[in-house]
Order: structure tokens, then C-alpha cells, then sequence
């Protein structure tokens, strides 16, 4: 047993229930603040402690900083013992650590806990004779992070870690391992996300993201191939209102009208009245997702009905639907080069991109064989 001085306060814990305590494998550490003279002593997991009157509940605090309670101190740590629930705690202790390292000394480890460690820094987690160090969390949570979105993080990390160092080790003792192989991997996913990063950052800089419409049409004729239909499409109105809408005689004479006036005025109409509707232009849709929730949708062969009908009215017990086709492709056809002009420009500039990031790798290497930076070795 040791003796500790320091001020009064208790670690919140979700995971498990010990007071003040941080669970390191097999066995149980008490990491508190106390009064001068107080004994502190290892536990075990089940850690009771007396049912005293004048005893406060944990859940009695007066501050909270980051995590941490402060309460005054409960008189039982140098007699009897009293039983915690794991409900009392809403963080645990590794957050709780993590954050105030930041800001406060209180938590300092024992020499010697744990079988090993640098005692030169703050651990955080073990896993057998593998430690998680404090600075080696840094740039984990964002500096504008909120204390909650910064407790999730970290919680989340550190237990990610522990997961991956037990399944380290436990894949250690079950097959052989190539250390040099897994180094060299290791060694080039390195390579790879800093030279993605820096990739990016150099496209960013230099990427020209303007793309005439005569890029996207040559493009267009040199691999219509590219640019088969894989459903039905359609431009035309498409009108869905409820029964009880006013004017529905009206809407017929709308949608065939072409005078400005009546134009406007259907418009309108479907801002006030219609459940959904697709006013014509030049844009292509799918056919199935104009006809979506409507009976239009029960339509058997729908490459016949696009041939038979120009008009069509149909209802349902709550609502009626008018569509009035202009134009539709069928399915296994060359899309119209409108419906397909977004996807054109998206390749366009991901080969400027690649053409960027091969530009990148050339001026690497030429500036540095001319500085001779690098040279190779005979075997």
C-alpha cells in the first residue's frame, strides 16, 4: 500500500463499476484523489465498501469537469466495504482520463503497474505488455469538437486498439508470422496515405474543374457504347392531385396548352394543389421513378404502354394522375447525351485528375534525379 495526498474527487465509469478504478487485464488498480493520509490499495473487480449513514452517493456531485466528478469524499476507504452498480456511471474511465490529462495532473501511473510501460509517459490502455499512450492520441478529436463528440472519439479509438492488439496477440500465439513481410506492407499503406494526402492537396490546387459543353459532347460521340439505357426514360408532365382538388377539369387544358399564360398557371396549380408532379422540359427521368407510388407503377409491359399512349389518366382511392408523354427512349438504347451529361463531365475531370497525379509523380522524380537525390545499389 502506498499513501497519496491530492484533492477529493472520483472517476466516472461505464464499463465497469469500481470506484475510482481502472481496469488493467487480470487485475484491479485504484487511481483516486483523496485527502492526505488516506490509504490507497489494490482491489479486487467486485469492490464493496460500507453502508454508512453519513456516506454521500456518487451520483450526489457539485461539479463536472470534463468527465470527472468532484463530491466530497465518502468516509469507508480505511474500514468496511459497499457494492456499486454499473448503471451509476455515464463515461469510462479511459475518456475520463483522456481528457483531463489535458488540463490537470491528478492521474499519475505507479511505477511498475502492469508489468511494464514507459514511465516517462501517461498510459491510457493495456493489452498484455502493449501500452496506448497519451500522445499518441493527438489529432484524434478536432479542436472545435464538443466534449461529448470528443469523449465518443476517443472512447471509440481506444477501444478500437484494444480490440486490435488482442487480436494481435492472439494471432501471435496461433500461426508464424513474417515480421519483414508485414513490415513492408506496412511500410507501403504508410507511402500510400501520405501520398493520397498529398495528392489531393496538389490536384486541389491545380485541377481546372470548368468543362465545356463541346468537352462533353466530343466525349459523348467517341463512346456512345459507353452510354446504353439500363431502364425506360421519358420527358413529358406528370400531374398527381388529391380528389378533392378544385378545377381538376382544368388540368387536362393545362398540360396541352403552350401559351405562357396557361403554362404559368399550371405551375401554380401544382404548387397549391398537387401531391407530386414533373413539369416539362428538357430533362430526362426514369419512368419507374415518375411512376412510382401510382398505378402507373402496376403497368405490366411498360415499353408498350410508353408506344401506345401519349395521354393517360388513371386513379386511385384518394388521388388522380395525368401524364402526357413528349418524348421517351426505351431501355437498351443510347441514352439521350442529356441525361447522361452529368456522368460525361464527372469522367472528364476524374481523368484530368489521374493525368494530374501521374504529372505529380514524374516532377517528383525528374527534380530529384537532377538534384541526385537518389541513386541505386548493385545487389
Amino acid at each position: 500500500m502506498k499513501r497519496h495526498t491530492g484533492t477529493d474527487w472520483v472517476l466516472v465509469v461505464r464499463e465497469y463499476t469500481y470506484y475510482g478504478g481502472w481496469n488493467l487485464g487480470s487485475t484491479q488498480k485504484v487511481m483516486c484523489g483523496h485527502r492526505p493520509g488516506i490509504v490507497v490499495e489494490s482491489l479486487p473487480k467486485t469492490i464493496v465498501q460500507p453502508k454508512l449513514k453519513n456516506s454521500i452517493s456518487l451520483l450526489d456531485h457539485r461539479k463536472r469537469v470534463a468527465g470527472l466528478e468532484r463530491i466530497a469524499r465518502p468516509r469507508f476507504l480505511s474500514g468496511g466495504r459497499q457494492t456499486f452498480t454499473q448503471n451509476y456511471f455515464t463515461h469510462s474511465l479511459i475518456v475520463c482520463v483522456i481528457l483531463l490529462a489535458s488540463s490537470c495532473d491528478l492521474i499519475r501511473m505507479k511505477k511498475g503497474d502492469g508489468g511494464g510501460g514507459d514511465n516517462s509517459r501517461r498510459a491510457v490502455a493495456r493489452v498484455e505488455q502493449s501500452f496506448l499512450y497519451l500522445d499518441e492520441l493527438k489529432g484524434i478529436v478536432p479542436s472545435d469538437a464538443s466534449k461529448e463528440d470528443s469523449a465518443t472519439r476517443i472512447s471509440s479509438y481506444v477501444n478500437s486498439w484494444i480490440r486490435k492488439q488482442l487480436l494481435l496477440n492472439e494471432a501471435a500465439k496461433n500461426i508464424d508470422i513474417n515480421e519483414a513481410e508485414v513490415e513492408r506492407k506496412v511500410l507501403d499503406y504508410r507511402y500510400s496515405l501520405i501520398g493520397y494526402e498529398f495528392q489531393n492537396f496538389y490536384i486541389q490546387k491545380n485541377l481546372n474543374d470548368s468543362v465545356s459543353w463541346d468537352e462533353i459532347e466530343t466525349y459523348y460521340k467517341s463512346h456512345q457504347d459507353n452510354f446504353i439505357l439500363k431502364q425506360n426514360i421519358v420527358q413529358g408532365t406528370y400531374i398527381k392531385v388529391p380528389k378533392t382538388a378544385p378545377r381538376i377539369n382544368r388540368v387536362k387544358e393545362l398540360m396541352f396548352s403552350k401559351k405562357p399564360k396557361d403554362v404559368e398557371e399550371l405551375k401554380s396549380y401544382c404548387l397549391r394543389f398537387s401531391a407530386a408532379y414533373q413539369l416539362p422540359d428538357s430533362t430526362w427521368i426514369e419512368f419507374d421513378k415518375l411512376a412510382a407510388n401510382s398505378p402507373l407503377a402496376e403497368i405490366p409491359n411498360k415499353i408498350q404502354f410508353l408506344r401506345n399512349y401519349s395521354y393517360y389518366e388513371t386513379n386511385d382511392a384518394n388521388f388522380l394522375y395525368f401524364l402526357k408523354l413528349d418524348a421517351y427512349k426505351i431501355s437498351d438504347n443510347v441514352s439521350p447525351l442529356e441525361f447522361v451529361q452529368e456522368d460525361i463531365k464527372n469522367i472528364i475531370l476524374n481523368k484530368r485528375k489521374v493525368e494530374l497525379a501521374k504529372k505529380l509523380e514524374d516532377e517528383v522524380y525528374e527534380n530529384a534525379a537532377k538534384r541526385k537525390d537518389f541513386e541505386v545499389f548493385n545487389p
